[in-house]
């Protein structure tokens, strides 16, 4: 699962509603600090390795990055773990998701894509992909 997200900037003071601007998603203000848990920038706390580095920004990637590995039960207390720490907060702009299917019976392997956008005026935008690919 990645996410891309925006940096914090302060608002212009002819915007009095608001100390904190949020923006949309681009190049010149894409966050690509990397972070503790939680978006702080320094924390003395330990956190599961999984967690530690989904705060950890990838530049290969270009985002955050969180790995589904393991089983059922540590996934589950992965995910609380992320949604504790607020993974997916006002600067997320961008969710998305991976993952390789195999079907043996039909041996047909389907690559999907699960891409969810958030904009800065709270509108959410989702696509989905399947491409399926037949070897045989």
């Amino acid at each position: 699962m990645k996410q891309s997200r925006i940096r914090t900037e302060l608002c212009p003071k002819r915007i009095k509603f608001h100390s904190i601007c949020r923006s949309d998603l681009s190049l010149s203000n894409e966050e690509k600090r990397s972070f503790s848990p939680g978006w702080f920038e320094h924390s003395i706390l330990l956190f599961s390795s999984s967690i530690s580095q989904s705060f950890q920004y990838k530049s290969k990637d270009r985002g955050y990055i969180y790995e589904f590995r393991g089983s059922m039960k540590d996934l589950r207390e992965n995910l609380s773990e992320l949604h504790r720490f607020q993974w997916i907060d006002q600067q997320t702009r961008e969710i998305q998701i991976q993952m390789s299917l195999y079907n043996p019976n039909i041996k047909l392997f389907t690559f999907v894509t699960l891409q969810t956008q958030f904009d800065s005026t709270g509108n959410i935008d989702f696509q989905s992909r399947f491409e399926p690919i037949h070897f045989y």
